[in-house]
């Protein structure tokens, strides 16, 4: 297959707020050791025109779902095959990957739910391939992976 122009890598997620709640525990909007739709809504879809390596983890192009798994002693950023749901809908059994994410703590917190793929300063054009850090946050909490184009 052959392409003209940029690939596209998209996160597509609803935006939840804090308003004033605590993000994760009891109470809190993500409950520990339970799956989480990872924003609002519908499904937070990750779409690749290209192939990607998040974490460790090889992903071929396409469409995915991101769920996450809080748990006391880390993150998990769940990659699922099934697509279009909504977001309460996580079937395990649809599960592609699951990521380990690394987590600090934010001096402020963020209000909304965000999503960034922060491009490595070193990426020179057209001489490497792609790469960078996939990050989410909300409220005090960050969370982290690598992710670069290709293997």
């Amino acid at each position: 297959m052959s392409t003209s122009g940029p690939a596209r890598i998209a996160i597509d997620y609803g935006q939840p707020h804090l308003r004033g709640r605590n993000v994760i525990g009891m109470p809190g909007v993500v409950p520990w050791d339970s799956v989480w739709r990872t924003g609002a809504n519908m499904a937070t879809q990750l779409t690749a025109e290209v192939d990607l390596t998040i974490g460790n983890t090889f992903i071929p192009r396409g469409i995915y779902t991101l769920f996450s798994l809080p748990t006391r002693t880390g993150w998990k950023l769940i990659v699922s095959k099934q697509v279009l749901q909504w977001g309460t809908d996580y079937d395990p059994a649809q599960d592609f990957a699951r990521i380990d994410l690394r987590a600090r703590t934010l001096a402020e917190p963020l209000e909304s739910l965000t999503f960034w793929l922060v491009p490595a300063r070193e990426n020179p054009p057209s001489t490497t391939f792609p790469h960078g850090v996939l990050k989410l946050a909300w409220g005090n909490l960050e969370l982290s992976t690598d992710w670069r184009v290709g293997r």
